[in-house]
């Protein structure tokens, strides 16, 4: 039996253990086509779906009214926060795959890591369940309703709370099919999202024009005015409309099948959350101009909106856009579940079976067949409301953590993010460049890798090598494949150059400087949860001016201002990357408070629920993590 004192022992050694970056050719395969072009379409068609249809119409005639349109755009706000530190991050580690996982990996830590990763995973599985859920009633609606009365009648219905009203058989069908979809490949995955939002952003433009048509300001002025609900009606708003824009971090997901990931990532990622907006703002203002607010459909608004203007055949057009739109949502969720489990399996946090990868279509069949059933059976039981509350708390938990660990980065020493020596980095990239270069025959490369790799950083199974042998230029979907590895190869010896200078500059961080910062980095997430906490759940007390809520707010603001000025007080790299996120370190600070206050404004069965899933990711590293971390056998090797 192992003590508890080692495996507590175990739990804190991978509590700091930060993952190595090894810039060279990693231990599985995937594609590396997809262009910036191809990464805002799949940012777009992951985001423009179910906010669109669907939260725009019952946000405004529940929760917001008219002012829907400002609850939107504080959901962008906070979107573009996060958005801006992903796309630092992007352009920091690019050749990486597993979003925030990997980010926090490298940053902060392993157990940190896991969390994040084990949230992202309850994100991508319960989104595409909630983007299957709303596809099934916009088809549904489409059709009369015929599915459902027809389940209704024949199977029976649900008569246990917190579950669907009946099993929702279109939405289970509708994942596996996505599923079957992904698992071909990443190139069709692309051409499906892309096709698909080509008639959505149609759609949204026929919206947008054909209602302002029908636009009476009267709806915004009289009755009950522009704000029914009053200011908490629109932070409410807010954090229901923050569905809407979940999403974007797909693209952040695709370091390892990206051309030119420094530059496309942060490229798609701000016009993707710019594109949405518009989109949602130009919607939801004219819907509630089209009618009062009071009288929208919550399960279809817009089509609804529509009818009771006169336009009852713009009906077969909107339904059809919302099928395509929610279709390429629903894929733009699946698809980076997958490549986070790989991720995270490659890493031996999870389970082995997971981090094997497809010579032929090179995608992690196991890690998208899997999960992708256990999602369609998500969609099957649970119904939409239930499952976007769900997916809101691991999301904006993700979101702060990346914010989190961009401000971390900003103020160590530019050592921090640990990598391969520089020259078997260099060895290597120059390997890379002989491969696309020399003619591609099996006997060749086979020799050709065996001389070349070093057994210390790489153990390639015989299948893995075998996709290697046969990666040719011909094979791959860019055109010029030497000349892109050539130009990679150049921007990271300049890469590595410039960090070589910053370790002579006298006025940067130190690793005291960097400590001291993380600590007050940490201390300052629980800060703005406490006051946050407070501002809430004290709100009432504080109006009427109590003493002790007023007390403790104080205390917590102090505590917040000490934080941030330790922060601002610490030296900050000067090394440059591709991107890097404007106003630090106002923008993370910034981001990290409007995630807390969000989260904090959702159920307490969402938390119970979210307790429960971080009890069984619990189980989970620590039975299995723990002991299979391959970083954590690699740190064990060095030391002995």
């Amino acid at each position: 039996m192992v003590s508890l004192t080692k495996l507590t022992n175990l739990w804190f050694q991978g509590l700091f253990r930060r993952k190595k970056i090894k810039r060279s050719k990693p231990n599985y395969a995937l594609a590396r086509c997809l262009t910036t072009t191809h990464l805002i379409s799949l940012g777009v068609g992951a985001t423009l779906g179910a906010g669109t249809y669907v939260v725009t119409g019952q946000v405004a005639a529940n929760i917001a009214g008219p002012s829907v349109t400002i609850s939107f755009a504080i959901a962008a706000f906070t979107s573009i926060l996060a958005g801006l530190c992903y796309a630092e991050f992007g352009s920091r580690v690019p050749q990486t795959t597993g979003s925030a996982y990997t980010y926090s990996y490298v940053t902060v830590g392993e157990v940190w890591a896991f969390v994040i990763g084990w949230n992202l995973i309850l994100e991508y599985m319960i989104g595409t369940a909630a983007d299957a859920a709303a596809l099934s009633g916009a088809f549904d609606y489409a059709i009369g309703y015929r599915v459902r009365n027809f389940t209704m009648t024949y199977i029976g219905v649900f008569n246990t709370p917190y579950i669907g009203e009946y099993p929702d058989i279109l939405s289970f069908l509708f994942t596996i099919i996505v599923t079957v979809i992904l698992a071909c490949g990443v190139r069709e995955s692309a051409g499906f999202t892309s096709l698909f939002n080509i008639f959505n952003v149609i759609v949204v433009l026929f919206i947008i024009i054909t209602g302002m048509f029908f636009v009476d300001i009267r709806n915004w002025t009289e009755g009950d005015g522009f704000f029914p609900y009053g200011g908490m009606g629109v932070l409410s708003g807010a954090a229901t409309c923050f569905y809407a824009f979940v999403g974007f971090d797909v693209i952040a997901t695709t370091g390892e099948e990206a051309t030119n990931a420094p530059k496309s990532i942060p490229v798609a990622i701000v016009a993707s959350l710019v594109i949405v907006f518009i989109a949602y703002f130009g919607v939801s203002s004219v819907i509630t101009l089209m009618i009062p607010y009071n009288l929208l459909d919550k399960h279809s608004p817009i089509p609804d909106a529509f009818r009771q203007r006169g336009l009852s055949w713009a009906n077969y057009i909107i339904s059809t856009g919302a099928i395509c739109g929610l279709s390429s949502s629903l894929l733009g969720n699946l698809f980076p579940l997958p490549r986070i489990i790989l991720a995270m399996s490659q890493d031996g946090l999870l389970f082995e079976c997971f981090g094997r990868v497809n010579e032929r279509t090179e995608v992690p069949v196991n890690a998208t067949v899997y999960p992708g059933i256990l999602t369609a059976f998500f969609a099957l039981l649970f119904d939409l409301q239930e499952l976007v509350e769900m997916m809101s708390i691991g999301t904006l938990l993700a979101y702060s953590l990346v914010s989190l660990c961009v401000l971390i980065l900003r103020y160590q020493p530019d050592d921090h993010i640990q990598t391969a020596p520089a020259l078997e980095m260099e060895a290597e990239e120059q390997n890379l460049v002989v491969e696309a270069i020399k003619p591609n025959t099996a006997e060749e490369e086979s020799s050709k890798d065996s001389t070349i790799t070093t057994e210390k950083d790489y153990s390639l199974r015989n299948d893995e090598i075998a996709a290697f042998d046969t990666f040719s230029i011909e094979d791959k979907c860019v055109d010029n494949e030497t000349a892109t590895l050539l130009a990679d190869s150049e921007a990271r010896s300049s890469d590595e150059e410039a960090l070589d200078q910053s370790h002579v500059t006298s006025d940067g961080p130190t690793r005291v400087t960097g400590r001291i910062v993380t600590c007050s980095c940490i201390l300052l997430l629980l800060w703005f949860f406490g006051f946050n906490s407070t501002l809430i759940f004290a709100f009432d007390q504080i109006l009427e001016k109590q003493i002790l809520p007023i007390t403790i707010l104080v205390i917590f603001g102090i505590l917040c201002i000490a934080s941030i000025s330790v922060i601002v007080s610490m030296p900050q790299s000067k090394t440059k990357y591709g991107f890097m996120a404007p106003c630090i370190p106002a923008l993370p600070i910034l981001a990290i408070y409007c995630n807390i206050f969000l989260m904090l404004r959702l159920s307490t069965i969402t938390w119970v629920r979210f307790a429960v899933w971080m009890f069984v990711g619990a189980v989970i590293y620590m039975g299995y993590g723990t002991w299979f971390s391959k970083q954590g056998i690699e740190n064990a090797k060095n030391r002995r």
